[in-house]
């Protein structure tokens, strides 16, 4: 009748066997279906030779997670970047800023704003894109009023409503030309409390 055992050197678990016990090595007896894992060290089983989860070795001081690592489940994992981030172990990629919301831990990209808050652009790049940005907002709203141009469009809303739509769209017009621009912007309503 062959046994199934372990052998065990320096308290390590390092050969499953079947059969008769190797002479002068220290054999233990197992259980047949015994999860072996080669150089695990004894004391990570429990009774029944049942490894013992993650949550117990952590509690035990068998293992010690390192600030890097964590435990999902039962297994002990690397944490991600932004979890190394959030514990203050890594920096966010440039450009990019850590979130932590309902939708769960990831990093997001910067506005223009804040990248140059956090050093990042320099004042006159920061200006240069949130010129660019804000052109491109305001040719987008330019593209959604194309409508209200059309002969039929202006017909059928009346003239003092085709004069306003004109009186909006010359406003987005002249946003460029705002003392504040790009930094400081007022953004027209249109009518019907049409906004950006």
């Amino acid at each position: 009748m062959s046994t199934e055992y372990v052998v065990v050197a320096e308290g390590l678990v390092v050969e499953h066997c079947c059969g008769a016990r190797q002479a002068g090595k220290d054999c233990r007896d197992v259980p047949d279906g015994f999860a072996f894992v080669p150089g695990v060290p004894l004391s990570w089983y429990a009774e029944g030779w049942r490894l013992k989860s993650g949550r117990e070795l952590v509690a035990e001081g068998l293992v010690e997670l390192s600030l890097r690592e964590r435990l999902e489940g039962e297994q002990i994992v690397p944490k991600s970047p932004e979890e190394l981030a959030l514990d203050g172990l890594e920096k966010a990629p440039k450009g990019q800023k850590l979130v932590d919301d309902e939708d769960g831990l990831r990093f997001e990209p910067m506005s223009t704003a804040e990248r140059y808050e956090a050093g990042q652009l320099t004042r006159e790049e920061a200006e240069l894109l949130l010129a660019t940005e804000a052109r491109g907002r305001r040719n987008a709203a330019l593209e959604r009023t194309d409508w209200t141009e059309g002969p039929g469009a202006r017909r059928r809303m009346g003239e003092a409503a085709a004069a306003a739509w004109d009186e909006y769209r010359d406003e987005l017009r002249d946003v460029p030309q705002q003392g504040g621009f790009p930094l400081a912007i007022v953004w027209p309503n249109g009518p019907d409390g049409v906004t950006l």
